[in-house]
């Protein structure tokens, strides 16, 4: 389910070179974009060696939430995204969601994984995507002067 979350975040971090204005914002979609597709091929190498097979395809389905707590599909997250009036608002309102959800999935596997690898790779990704959120929330409050 994680590399369906990273890859759903991969697809909205690859609307930024095109639709944000903020140099900012394209900096930190590329950053998502690099270190994303890093853990992915991670999670690719450890699911091999665990399972002797490649990670089963899937799809997120329904489990991106809107800022206003509403579920929104994958599909309409990015038309919202493709078509927000101001893109940098909307990225950083459902990155900063998304960033929480995966941060939480990895929370999760903590309590109860026994593999040292995956240990690491989930602590990696709740310290990682906790600082981006962090950086999210100041510039939303440097500018917009409101919390996200």
């Amino acid at each position: 389910m994680m590399t369906a979350h990273h890859n759903q975040a991969i697809e909205m971090a690859n609307l930024a070179p095109t639709r944000a204005k903020r140099p900012e914002i394209k900096q930190l979609a590329q950053n998502i974009i690099k270190d994303q597709k890093s853990e992915i091929q991670t999670m690719a190498t450890l699911y091999k060696t665990a399972y002797g097979t490649e990670i089963p395809s899937m799809t997120m389905g329904g489990g991106m939430m809107g800022k206003d707590g509403n579920s929104m599909n994958g599909m309409n997250g990015m038309n919202t995204l493709k078509n927000a009036a101001d893109f940098d608002r909307e990225f950083l309102q459902q990155m900063s969601v998304h960033h929480r959800m995966a941060a939480q999935m990895s929370q999760m596997v903590l309590q109860t994984t026994k593999s040292p690898e995956i240990r690491t790779l989930a602590e990696s990704i709740v310290k990682a995507q906790t600082a981006e959120i962090g950086q999210m929330q100041k510039w939303y409050q440097s500018w917009y002067t409101s919390n996200l």
